[in-house]
């Protein structure tokens, strides 16, 4: 089978919803007085997958599921097997360091970066960790902590890669990690920043430019002038298709559908994620068992309202799929890699990412050979572990016929 890498995935967001209701029956079973409601109930129907919404799910409720350590590790352990199942030999997984009770930070991914250490001595997918820093939450002494940590385990011979800037892109001001993302890159860390999620941040983006990042993670709301230095840069760009879709967000595009006022996928992310706050308190209703009420008498005619809106729906997914940058950047020099980003919540794992990609931008078995070559331009892994890689590529062409 093909092989793949993955650039681009969030340790909390891969956790699969069988894996949380298997830790909340858990909890169920062994904790008096638990009472978080059952992840399919929280997770289900889309929950998370706007951007007004997926921050808030993480805050109020997976952080309050995922709430110890031994938890969080066999969450891992489940994350890493679900990607190798899916043929990926070269993951990347990103995490935010945070405390869970009677550990610190440092302490949980000191134990995150043992197990993912392990793992690689005895599995076939090397795994490399970059370590997050959130810049609607984190200080600049907090962030310097976290790069600390980051060279700390790296020069104990743990599998540490990069550093991260992602978070909640409305909030905080970027210019406070400058100094923190220039010390990690002398250092040797390699630098990737959540880049373009929203609209009008051109000053945002020059500043981040300029602390000279490896790779950026979506860079959607990009100006072809910003393009065409990230060009010049050779920046590698991760994008993430399912992700962008889902959370409505991509610029919008005019698509024939039944309901234009309720199923246009929604691009304006500023106004949708405004409204975050409130969201956060709609989901402690959903989390204290609240439950909207509807007419028994009109389950046909809602029946019938929601199938035609759920067939807008994937119509107009469908043409934003279409319309997705990748498009663009696939014609591009730079180094390019389709990413799960969050697969627990936006329910697309790596081949069917690619199957997406496949299917909307006509991608044939070569394509996708060429398109894992350029993607492993932009890894941060060891020079052993690339090579493998690149040898895995090429037995993978002989095997299939595939010229080179």
């Amino acid at each position: 089978m093909m092989t793949d890498r993955k650039l681009h995935a969030h340790l909390t967001g891969s956790i699969t919803l069988p894996i949380f209701q298997s830790i909340w029956q858990q909890r169920v079973d062994t904790e008096a007085g638990f009472d978080l409601p059952p992840p399919d109930q929280v997770l289900g129907n889309g929950a998370g997958q706007s951007v007004s919404t997926f921050f808030p799910l993480f805050n109020t409720y997976l952080y309050s599921l995922i709430s110890s350590l031994p938890y969080l590790l066999t969450a891992l352990q489940s994350v890493l097997e679900t990607f190798q199942s899916d043929n990926v030999i070269y993951l990347e997984l990103r995490t935010t360091p945070r405390s869970l009770r009677p550990h610190s930070a440092s302490e949980v991914i000191s134990a995150i970066s043992q197990q993912i250490q392990e793992w690689n001595v005895s599995q076939l997918m090397w795994t490399g960790l970059i370590l997050s820093i959130d810049r609607s939450k984190h200080s600049i002494s907090e962030a310097w902590g976290i790069l600390n940590l980051a060279l700390d385990l790296r020069s104990r011979g743990y599998p540490i890669v990069g550093l991260d800037l992602g978070g909640n892109p409305i909030k905080g001001d970027v210019k406070i990690y400058r100094e923190i993302f220039e010390a990690a890159k002398r250092e040797g860390l390699g630098l990737t920043l959540h880049f373009g999620e929203i609209e009008g941040r051109d000053e945002e983006q020059s500043e981040m430019l300029s602390w000279e990042p490896d790779r950026l993670g979506h860079v959607i709301w990009v100006k072809e002038e910003m393009k065409r230095k990230l060009v010049e840069m050779d920046i590698g760009v991760e994008m993430c298709l399912s992700c962008n879709v889902l959370a409505g967000l991509l610029p919008p595009i005019s698509t024939p559908i039944r309901n234009t006022k309720e199923m246009t996928v929604r691009s304006s992310a500023n106004a949708e994620m405004d409204a975050s706050a409130g969201n956060e308190y709609e989901l402690e209703g959903l989390m204290k068992g609240d439950q909207d009420s509807f007419d028994v008498g009109n389950i046909s005619a809602k029946e019938e309202s929601s199938k035609m809106e759920e067939d807008d729906r994937q119509e107009s997914y469908e043409a934003q799929y279409t319309s997705h940058h990748f498009g663009q950047w696939w014609f591009l020099p730079n180094s390019i890699s389709i990413n799960t980003d969050d697969l627990g919540i936006f329910h697309s794992i790596s081949s069917s990412e690619h199957f997406l990609a496949c299917k909307h931008f006509h991608l044939s078995r070569v394509d996708l050979v060429r398109l894992s070559r350029r993607a492993l331009k932009g890894v941060f892994g060891p020079t052993e572990v690339v090579d493998l890689v690149e040898r895995r590529l090429s037995e993978f062409e002989q095997e299939e016929g595939i010229p080179s």
